[in-house]
C-alpha cells in the first residue's frame, strides 16, 4: 500500500511545495488587494491577539474570511524512511501581528533516538490574483472572467506580519531521514511574535519501517511544464547568462526532487503568446 503522502503528491507539487534544493530566500512583497472581501466576516466577536490550529493540510482559506477550524494543537503523522509529511497551520487575527516566525525543537523517541529540527521546514502560504478557467486559456476578455484572490504560493520569507482581519497558512514540511529507525519522534513547532513565543503546537511522527526510494528511482511519469523566462525577466537577468543558469538550477532541482526526469524545451519563438519571444532552440 501506497503511503498517504504519495497518494496526494500531485495536490503537494500544485501547492508548490516545497524546500526542496531550494535554498534561497525570496524577498518580501506585497499582496495584490482582495477584489471581494468577505463583508459578512465578525471580525469584531474575535479575541484580540494572534489566533491558531493545526488544520486539514487539504483545506484553503480565504484572506478575509474568519477560519472555523476545530481546534486542534496535536499533530499526528505517519510515513515511511525517506518520506515526506506536511499539515499547515491556520493563523488569524482582528488585529495586526507584526513578524510571526515558526522554529522547531528536534524530534526524540523514548529510546532517545533524535531527528534535528532542522527536517522541518514552515513556509507561508501567499494570496495571488486568479480568474475563472472559463473555456480554457485562449486568448479572452479579462472583464468578461471574475476574479478572486486566492491562496497558492509557498514563500520561504523567515517571517511574516498579519494584517488585521485575515487570516494565513504557514505550510509544514518534514523530510524523514533514510536512515531513520522506526518508531515514535515527538517535538514541537513554535509560533513566535518578534521572538517570543506564542502558540506551541506538538508534533508526534510514527516512522514505518518501510523504504521510499530516492526520487530519481521513482516510475511514475511526471511533466510540469516550464518556462525559463519568466525566471530571467523576474530577476532582470539575460536569459541564459551565468546568473540565469544559477538562478534556475534550485528550481529545476526542486523539480527533479519531486520526480520530474523531463524539460520543457520552445522551439517556436511564439508558444505563448505574447511570451517568449525567443526560442530555447538555435537553428
Amino acid at each position: 500500500m501506497l503511503p498517504k503522502a504519495k497518494m496526494i503528491y500531485l495536490f503537494w507539487i500544485v501547492l508548490l511545495i516545497s524546500r526542496s534544493g531550494l535554498s534561497q530566500v525570496t524577498p518580501a512583497y506585497e499582496e495584490a488587494h482582495d477584489p471581494h472581501p468577505d463583508k459578512n466576516a465578525q471580525w469584531s466577536q474575535i479575541p484580540k491577539g494572534l489566533q491558531a490550529s493545526l488544520s486539514n493540510p487539504l483545506l484553503k482559506y480565504s484572506k478575509g474570511a474568519i477560519p472555523l477550524p476545530s481546534h486542534q494543537d496535536t499533530w499526528n503523522a505517519q510515513g515511511w524512511k525517506g518520506e515526506r509529511v506536511f499539515t499547515q497551520i491556520i493563523m488569524w487575527s482582528a488585529d495586526s501581528v507584526d513578524k510571526v516566525e515558526c522554529a522547531f525543537s528536534d524530534f526524540l523517541s523514548p529510546s532517545s533516538e533524535l531527528f534535528p529540527g532542522s527536517i522541518a521546514t514552515a513556509q507561508y502560504v501567499r494570496n495571488v490574483l486568479t480568474d475563472e478557467f472559463g473555456g480554457g486559456c485562449d486568448k479572452r476578455k479579462p472583464e468578461d472572467f471574475q476574479v478572486s484572490l486566492v491562496s497558492d504560493v509557498l514563500d520561504t520569507i523567515r517571517f511574516i506580519s498579519i494584517s488585521p482581519q485575515t487570516s494565513r497558512s504557514v505550510w509544514l514540511t518534514i523530510d524523514i531521514p533514510p536512515a531513520a529507525r522506526p518508531g515514535i519522534y515527538n517535538g514541537k513547532v513554535s509560533l513566535l511574535i518578534q521572538g517570543k513565543v506564542s502558540k506551541e503546537f506538538t508534533i508526534v511522527i510514527e516512522v514505518i519501517d518501510q523504504d521510499l526510494p530516492v526520487s530519481s528511482e521513482w516510475k511514475f511519469y511526471l511533466d510540469m511544464w516550464q518556462n525559463p523566462y519568466s525566471v530571467s525577466r523576474y530577476h532582470q537577468v539575460k536569459p541564459w547568462s551565468n546568473e540565469h543558469w544559477q538562478l534556475l538550477r534550485p528550481l529545476m532541482s526542486m523539480l527533479a526532487n519531486a520526480g520530474q526526469k523531463t524539460i520543457t524545451t520552445t522551439i517556436n519563438k511564439r508558444p505563448w503568446v505574447p511570451r517568449p519571444k525567443i526560442p530555447m532552440k538555435v537553428w
